[in-house]
């Protein structure tokens, strides 16, 4: 059974964010099985740690996004920890850069 997902928005590093979160995206409570989903998007499109595009989907437990208290603070814990590594790290560097070519 799908679940019902709920709409989230949230601001990280000036970039705006919409995420939508389904912690019952399929539950077999027979099994004792539970799948949530979990859709991260800029709204500007601009890329983001965790995603070149700006859009993230992602299946995991529910019970990991409930350890960190809510959607909205495991995106913001996802996207500073990809944040810390070398790859985004350049990004932002080059970013802030001006080019001539």
């Amino acid at each position: 059974m799908m679940g019902h997902p709920e709409a989230h928005a949230a601001i990280w590093e000036g970039i705006p964010l919409q995420i939508t979160w389904n912690p019952t995206w399929v539950e077999l409570p027979h099994l004792d099985f539970a799948t949530a989903h979990l859709e991260v998007r800029s709204e500007t499109g601009e890329p983001l740690p965790i995603s070149e595009t700006g859009y993230r989907s992602n299946f995991l437990p529910r019970d990991a996004v409930e350890e960190y208290g809510g959607p909205v603070e495991y995106v913001t814990a996802w996207l500073g920890h990809e944040a810390s590594k070398t790859e985004w790290q350049k990004y932002v560097q080059e970013r802030r850069q001006l080019s001539l070519f």
